[in-house]
């Protein structure tokens, strides 16, 4: 008997056999089925603990000695960037005065005025350090990875107890306790410098910066967040950017300076990098004023941008800052009194001073000596006094 058929737009399918059309479905079928099953396997491996200490997100597990919520800065040392990072006056040392001056890749040097130097072998591993706080009875450094380094002689250094491992950026002394800033947005504590325990947990961003004052501590963000205490202990803070929204342009924050009873923040416009602020604050952070720039050697200030002020001291009855492009620049009580002087051809990225001397340092580990006089503004004439 000859078999039906019917046909669909010239495609023929057979009736009572297997017909062509069930073979191609029962085909696809299989296929469809061999990929389910795969990719059911591949999910089953997603599902697998990962081995060797590895979080399912590829995250490191910590090891031994690690803090688990350390959350540490990635940037360690870099034997590829050569710098000083910070000077500090020493004192006298064979009847000259010296410094301290600390850098990348673990280098920690004693510069005397005579312009000989020391390396001074600190147990470091090579890892950037960050500052250096001279008092009487010790002599602190930071560093990244954990580093805070302590000293009762200025020659032998040892590694403070009780420091994790999160980077340490900034020192400070205040109220008869040292103080330390870190990566991860906490506040380290110490009664000797030599062990330390956690204050508390400032922020979840880097706090950059600590400085100490008469009657307030403050330390600092980028984002401007400010964190003030009145005994080390209890904190208040407050984000300038948007407490002072609409009356201030936005700001980028980079150091926090104590010079006795004001705290003096550095800082840079967020639109323009090459622009400067310099403002402090000697009411505990409740009124802020700004050191303003109207004239730098006579002429308008954006003739000298881009200008960045990486650090800044007191000497006599004026502010002097390391600056970029190799130049110092000093600040009278005259907005309009402003000298800079270029002293080197590097970034300078601290500054410190004698009894008479100015000592600048930064990147290539170069340092330089100028007589203080030579870099003050002279010319104090009626007319830039109002």
């Amino acid at each position: 008997m000859r078999d039906q058929t019917d046909s669909f737009g010239g495609l023929v399918v057979l009736k009572g056999k297997l017909s062509f059309l069930k073979i191609i479905s029962a085909l696809i079928f299989m296929i469809a089925a061999l990929l389910l099953f795969s990719g059911c396997q591949r999910d089953k491996t997603a599902d697998i603990p990962p081995a060797d200490g590895y979080d399912s997100d590829e995250s490191i597990a910590p090891t031994d000695g690690d803090d688990p919520e350390a959350n540490t800065s990635p940037v360690v040392g870099n034997n590829m960037k050569q710098e000083y990072t910070f000077v500090e006056y020493e004192g006298y040392r064979q009847n000259i005065a010296s410094f301290l001056a600390c850098g990348t890749n673990g280098r920690l040097d004693r510069i005397y005025e005579n312009e000989k130097v020391e390396n001074i072998p600190v147990p470091a591993s090579g890892k950037d350090l960050t500052q250096v706080l001279v008092r009487p009875e010790v002599t602190l450094v930071s560093g990244l990875s954990g580093i805070i380094l302590y000293s009762h002689d200025g020659e032998e250094f040892q590694a403070g107890k009780g420091v994790k491992n999160a980077d340490v950026l900034g020192l400070a002394y205040f109220n008869g306790k040292y103080f330390a800033c870190t990566q991860n947005g906490a506040i380290l504590e110490s009664d000797d410098g030599s062990t330390w325990k956690n204050n508390v947990k400032l922020s979840n961003e880097a706090i950059i910066s600590i400085a100490g004052g008469k009657e307030y501590i403050m330390a600092i963000t980028a984002a401007t967040d400010i964190f003030i205490s009145e005994d080390g202990s209890t904190w208040r803070s407050e984000n300038f950017n948007v407490a002072y929204d609409g009356y201030y342009e936005k700001y980028v924050f980079s150091r926090i300076i104590g010079m006795n009873y004001a705290l003096t923040i550095l800082g840079y416009s967020e639109s323009d990098s090459g622009n400067p602020i310099i403002m402090f604050s000697d009411s505990g952070g409740e009124v802020w004023m700004f050191r303003a720039l109207s004239l730098i050697n006579d002429q308008y200030p954006e003739e000298f941008f881009p200008l960045t002020v990486y650090s800044m001291g007191v000497f006599g009855d004026e502010l002097m800052a390391a600056c970029s492009d190799g130049r110092v620049l000093a600040m009278p009580d005259c907005s309009k009194c402003n000298q800079i002087t270029k002293v080197a051809d590097v970034e300078l990225r601290g500054i410190a001073f004698s009894s008479h001397k100015v000592l600048v340092v930064g990147d290539d580990y170069e340092f330089v000596f100028r007589d203080a006089a030579d870099l003050q503004y002279i010319k104090y004439e009626d007319e830039y006094l109002y």
